[in-house]
């Protein structure tokens, strides 16, 4: 009981901010769906917004399972990890799914010679049908890799905004500001001073000027 509060207050305040910026005709991409709080959550709007569309996306095969049992209407389920190229990728599993990693960021939270092979692809190669897409990642220290992967999308303004939940390299929010967004921590919507960092970060386009 005690875990599932310490969740939702954690991810009730980010969730409230997305539903704030959604509108009808978008596409809500979810890297790193897990079991799918935030797909599904989100999945509620489509009885306000009938043209929202979502893309719920988890690596782990057995996570994947559970997150795609409960069909949504208008959810998309990919087992696939996200990356900079197509390809497999080595993962390594965890204690718990939210430790399931690629094999060069394994840690101590690892189970040693539990790894699982995916099937990954860019964000870019992925047909969604839109221009207008708000992006949530969620992908134990992949961020990079997965944003390279989404350049196309990112340099044309077709994603107009991201959700990061934690993150492990620092150039990520001038790499966002370069693509001509402003940054806010996803919780409170302060926004974010030049070189701070958080681990909760919204990045919203400051236009929507094709570059």
């Amino acid at each position: 009981m005690l875990s599932k509060i310490s969740t939702l207050t954690h991810e009730l305040p980010v969730l409230m901010n997305l539903f704030s910026i959604l509108k009808d005709g978008d596409t809500f991409v979810d890297i790193g769906a897990n079991t799918g709080l935030f797909t599904h959550s989100i999945a509620r709007l489509t009885q306000i917004f009938p043209e929202l569309r979502l893309v719920a996306i988890e690596a782990h095969p057995d996570t994947f399972a559970r997150l795609s049992s409960k069909v949504v209407e208008r959810v998309s389920y990919l087992n696939l990890a996200m990356s900079d190229k197509a390809g497999k990728m080595e993962f390594v599993d965890g204690a718990v799914s939210h430790v399931f990693t690629a094999v060069d960021k394994k840690n101590s939270y690892n189970i040693v010679g539990e790894s699982i092979v995916v099937d990954a692809k860019p964000l870019d190669e992925l047909d969604l049908g839109s221009d207008s897409i708000v992006l949530k990642v969620d992908v134990e220290g992949q961020e990079s890799s997965v944003l390279r992967g989404a350049s196309r999308l990112l340099s044309n303004g077709s994603i107009r905004a991201v959700y990061l939940d934690g993150y492990d390299d620092p150039s990520i929010t001038e790499q966002l500001r370069d693509y001509g967004f402003l940054l806010f921590e996803g919780r409170t919507l302060k926004p974010l001073q030049p070189h701070e960092q958080t681990f909760s970060l919204l990045a919203l386009r400051e236009c929507r000027t094709k570059r």
